[in-house]
């Protein structure tokens, strides 16, 4: 089979792979290997047909071993097509960014083929995000025109909505997540932008605002109840990393609402909500009893140590609650800065929300 059926083929599994074809990662991991071994030991006149040359290059950017293109670079006569390219994509895959953004940086993506250019558009965005995140956008643009209905675009969609958060955008980073929900909700990779989506959604401005909720609702509504469950789940998670118990408590009861009594779902909704409430002092004292009642033998590790995080947390605030007051009728001694300590409840409050925080960042994402 010549290269570029090879790559060919690979593409079409990449491509089921977009559509949610779990199975198809695992395929293509042998896919992979089999091709290195075709490419390594292939006679470097296969490389001077432009068709093989450019399947080459597509084939890297795809998921190719690095020091098998090393390998072909270094004999003699070296594949037949632009120096810039070749350089360029082994550069990229090896992971040295300026020098590979140096050869790549001149290569217009809009005179290739139209999935090779999809590609490096896709690479030049990778290379280009951290300095100019608007030229980033504008390639991943590029990279979805060229290759619709392709893994290429699925990358590309599943990075330009966080850059879109990146910049603040909240009007793309809305557009964007509706769009991919819309069409890659069963990616293979989805559970990986549905993860990063909490956390960026999170540190947003639309968090905070008081239609935050109602947002992400309509956000939401292309997908299914499991699908909108999971969301708020990881919503709820990732607003108490970022301290947000409003937007925590408000997203782990619409998952509650959405999940089957007594099911898992369920009591991770509990477990969030209780989290959030636990530093509410009007809400601690239900939030701990809510707690206790929570089946731990249904809980990840992290989850079920939330709960003992949360549950001293609400302790912590109820004995700051029960201090007595001060007797206003008595003279208040002079004070420095230096003498004003908090006390030792609410100091164990603080802790237990430091353990709530650390735990959740632990926990596998």
């Amino acid at each position: 089979m010549k290269p570029v059926e090879m790559v060919r083929r690979l593409q079409h599994l990449q491509d089921r792979i977009a559509a949610g074809s779990v199975e198809g990662v695992a395929t293509q991991r042998a896919v992979i290997a089999n091709m290195d071994q075709a490419f390594a030991s292939a006679d470097p006149s296969v490389w001077q047909d432009p068709a093989n040359a450019r399947a080459l290059i597509s084939y890297f950017l795809s998921g190719g071993s690095p020091p098998v293109l090393r390998a072909i670079i270094t004999r003699d006569p070296r594949p037949a097509i632009d120096e810039k390219l070749l350089l360029g994509t082994l550069l990229y895959t090896e992971g040295r960014e300026d020098a590979a953004l140096r050869e790549l940086g001149e290569v217009d993506a809009r005179k290739l083929p139209n999935l090779l250019g999809a590609q490096i558009a896709l690479a030049q965005a990778t290379l280009t995000v951290r300095q100019d995140p608007q030229k980033a956008s504008e390639l991943l643009d590029l990279a979805r025109l060229l290759a619709p209905g392709t893994l290429v675009e699925e990358a590309a969609l599943r990075r330009e909505i966080l850059v879109a958060a990146q910049r603040g955008d909240v009007a793309a980073f809305e557009r964007l997540s509706r769009h991919y929900l819309y069409r890659f909700n069963r990616s293979a990779y989805a559970d990986n932008f549905r993860q990063r989506f909490a956390s960026a959604m999170v540190r947003m401005q639309v968090a905070d605002s008081p239609d935050g909720l109602a947002r992400l609702k309509d956000l939401l509504t292309v997908l299914d109840d499991e699908g909108r469950r999971e969301m708020y789940l990881l919503v709820a998670r990732a607003a108490l990393m970022e301290g947000k118990t409003t937007l925590a408590a408000g997203a782990a009861l619409r998952a509650r609402e959405l999940a089957a009594t007594a099911s898992r779902d369920a009591e991770r909704a509990q477990v969030y909500l209780g989290a959030a409430e636990a530093v509410m002092p009007n809400r601690f004292q239900a939030a701990a009893e809510a707690l206790k009642r929570v089946d731990r033998s249904r809980l990840e590790p992290a989850d079920s140590a939330l709960v003992d995080a949360a549950l001293s947390t609400a302790n912590s605030v109820r004995q700051a609650d029960q201090l007595p007051l001060p007797d206003k009728r008595a003279p208040s001694p002079p004070s420095t800065a230096d003498d004003i300590k908090p006390s030792p409840a609410m100091s164990r409050a603080r802790d237990a929300l430091t353990k709530i925080d650390a735990l959740l960042k632990a926990a596998p994402r």
